[in-house]
């Protein structure tokens, strides 16, 4: 249970990159009002997790990471590089992070 937080982060990253890229690809189409309920949802959710953080620890560092790259992704445009630049460096940052905790 200790990784379970993690798991199901990695889990949400993976769809949520996932998600982006059949956006960009034109394979889905989100009404704007529905990504952004998505993306207030997540913000959301990673800020009350962070309330409930004890001590700091590799779980803590992912989630204020993946709260900051959230908070920097509006200020580019929707698929613009900027986006995809941003959620890649965001998700390999999560992987590196999830790699290094499973191993301890």
């Amino acid at each position: 249970m200790k990784n379970g937080l993690l798991i199901s982060g990695a889990a949400i990253y993976l769809i949520n990159y996932i998600i982006g890229w059949l956006l960009k690809l034109g394979f889905i189409k989100l009404s704007h009002n529905v990504h952004q309920g998505i993306f207030t949802l997540l913000l959301l959710d990673l800020t009350v997790l962070l309330f409930f953080m004890q001590h700091v620890n590799t779980g803590s560092v992912l989630l204020v990471l993946s709260l900051l790259f959230l908070i920097l992704l509006p200020f580019g445009k929707k698929g613009d590089i900027y986006h995809i630049v941003l959620s890649t460096a965001g998700i390999l940052t999560y992987s590196i992070f999830f790699v290094i905790e499973l191993q301890l």
